[in-house]
């Protein structure tokens, strides 16, 4: 299986890797994971401050997405 890296929404080439199904993950990308999931865990609980401190909304949606979010926000986009 081949995996690209998307930068910006383009597929660089020289970023492509091959990576055989089953094989364990770098030492570097289980310590992006973790840190993912930690950073996931504080919008979780950010959501649910603003959410209670609001008195009112729905926080199922935001909850579902924070994993997804977080990815994109602080891993894949370039925010300057």
């Amino acid at each position: 299986m081949v995996q690209y890296r998307v930068c910006a929404g383009n597929i660089a080439d020289d970023q492509k890797t091959q990576r055989v199904e089953g094989t364990p993950l770098t030492t570097t990308k289980k310590k992006l994971v973790e840190g993912l999931k930690v950073q996931a865990q504080h919008v979780r609980e950010a959501i649910l401050r603003m959410v209670y401190a609001a008195n009112s909304g729905h926080c199922g949606g935001s909850l579902s997405a924070a994993d997804i979010v977080t990815a994109l926000y602080f891993h894949i986009m370039r925010i300057d």
